[in-house]
Formats: C-alpha cells, sequence, structure tokens
C-alpha cells in the first residue's frame, strides 16, 4: 500500500480519537524530551511540538523516513528497525509508542528496551490480544503501516499488565478508554473475536490523577 494510506479517513479518526484523549488525561507532557517511536511520517508528532518538547523521531521503514523530513524538516529522525536487539537511545523523559508494538516480533524484548531508556513516563498504545495466549498476526512487506518482520506477536491484556508491572513501579490504565469503537473500558468482559485496542502507562513517579486508574499487584 501507498504512503497515502497514512491520509485515510479511517486512520486520521484513529490518530484524532488517541491525541485528544491524551490530552485529556492530566499528564505532565510540556517542554519534555520525547522519544516517538514507529513516527511513520510523523501524524502523531505535531501534538510534542505544540507542546514545546525536544522530538527524537524512530522509523524503520525508508519511504515513511523520506516523507518524514519532508514534513518536519526541524525534528531529528533515526531509521531504525525495533526489532533490533541492540538499543541505542537512553534518558528520555517520555516514550511515546503508540501503534507500535504489535507490529515487533519480540514485544517483551522492545518493553524491556523502552523500560530502560524512559525516566519518566512510557506511553503505550497497542492491539491487544483476545486469546488467552499471545498471537502471531503476518505483517505486509508492501504496507508502509506495517512493521517489517514478517509476524508479529500481540500480546494479551494480562501479559501486558505483568511485563510492565516488572518494569515500573506504577502501571496505570484510563478510567476512560479513547472514544473510538476499537478500544474498550471493560479489560474484564473482552469482546470475543476481532481485536482490541488499550491504552497502558508505565511510570515510576506516582500519578495522583482521577482519569488514570492504578493497576493492583
Amino acid at each position: 500500500m501507498s504512503i497515502q494510506e497514512f491520509a485515510s479517513e479511517g486512520y486520521q479518526l484513529h490518530n484524532h480519537a488517541v491525541q485528544r484523549h491524551l490530552a485529556s488525561l492530566g499528564l505532565d507532557l510540556r517542554n519534555k524530551s520525547v522519544l516517538e517511536l514507529g513516527a511513520g511520517v510523523g501524524d502523531h508528532t505535531q501534538f510534542w511540538l505544540d507542546r514545546s518538547c525536544n522530538v527524537l523521531a524512530v522509523e524503520g521503514r525508508e519511504e515513511n523516513v523520506i516523507e518524514f523530513r519532508k514534513r518536519f524538516p526541524q525534528v531529528q529522525m533515526t531509521q531504525f528497525d525495533l526489532d533490533s536487539d541492540y538499543w541505542p537511545f537512553d534518558n528520555y523523559q517520555i516514550i511515546y509508542a503508540y501503534g507500535v508494538l504489535y507490529h515487533l516480533k519480540d514485544p517483551i524484548m522492545s518493553l524491556n528496551h523502552w523500560a530502560a531508556g524512559c525516566t519518566e513516563l512510557l506511553l503505550l498504545e497497542t492491539i491487544v490480544s483476545n486469546r488467552a495466549r499471545p498471537h502471531h498476526a503476518k505483517e505486509d512487506p508492501n504496507d508502509c503501516r506495517d512493521g517489517l518482520c514478517e509476524t508479529a506477536v500481540h500480546l494479551p491484556y494480562a501479559e501486558i499488565i505483568k511485563e510492565l508491572q516488572l518494569l515500573f513501579e506504577y502501571v496505570y490504565v484510563p478510567e476512560r478508554a479513547p472514544q473510538h469503537p476499537e478500544f474498550i473500558d471493560d479489560w474484564a468482559n473482552p469482546p470475543v473475536g476481532g481485536y482490541v485496542r488499550g491504552v497502558f502507562i508505565g511510570t515510576d513517579i506516582e500519578q495522583p490523577n482521577d482519569k488514570l486508574r492504578l493497576v493492583q499487584r
């Protein structure tokens, strides 16, 4: 699929929903160093620039990197395969990983990398497997929105929470999900079939915030 797929109505509706939702959570997101993972062509980058953040964007697909640099010549962009076992990014106040974990072949390794590079907040939005076990999904090498691996792994909710709690002192989920049909509020009764998305926050800094629910250990 061509790079124009990023401009599709469905894709943009999703982007707007998750960005409005993130802005509503009452988190301290201004004047931060931000590592934006899987930045694509930059559909989320302006969110951080509007908050006076210093952004390093990371993207694996060359065609997306070229388009990103056209749109945001003032933003540092690095082409990097997030499935690599090498991790060169450290000491970012915020690691922003919206729409990227489910494109990776080893999401547990990636979460460990991201936690190691994060000093304040890991912001995670991802597809969550409805199955009791991780689900393996094919990635399309010709789709500019997909990852670079042939088969990606979608983690179940419980496994995402378990891993984040190993990595961070506090793990939060929003009290209310983004207003978009792919998201749910009730993780105790997820729908059967299809897929759902979730937002998760890992941090070592307590967030006294009624918009967030601390996941108990």
